[in-house]
């Protein structure tokens, strides 16, 4: 309701002060955005939808680790073959999303949050994960 009441305000706006396009297009972006981010927030209070996105948490798990081999893996992508953009952002992140599922299923944290974890307290952290024994 309060994305549909932005609208309205900012077409009455929009009448009363003149606002260039790239103004208008910022609101809009602004407006979408927090569109998008309720009806995922709303979203997420039903349960199978939850499961569905539960790969995004590992995923953000290791958001640095993703955030530099997304980075490469784009050079690589572009630099060999020349696709859609659409079609190297699914690759990508598919092979980012399965990428931190296989391995925070046997380490606590990507290899990058290690290194910087490791600077920041100056001392080993323990990387693998430890088996508990069931009694």
């Amino acid at each position: 309701m309060g994305i549909i009441c932005a609208y309205v305000i900012l077409y009455f706006v929009n009448i009363s002060v003149e606002i260039t396009p790239a103004g208008i297009e910022i609101l809009d972006d602004y407006l979408v955005s927090s569109m998008m981010l309720s009806i995922l927030i709303i979203s997420l209070q039903v349960n199978q939808i939850k499961a569905i996105l539960s790969p995004l948490k590992l995923y953000g798990q290791m958001s640095l680790t993703n955030y530099l081999a997304q980075s490469a893996l784009l050079i690589v992508f572009s630099s060999m073959i020349s696709i859609h953009s659409l079609l190297t952002f699914l690759i990508i992140h598919a092979v980012l999303l399965t990428g931190s599922s296989i391995w925070l299923k046997y380490f606590t944290m990507g290899p990058v949050e290690l290194l910087l974890r490791s600077f920041t307290y100056g001392s080993k952290v323990q990387i693998k994960k430890t088996r508990q024994v069931e009694k």
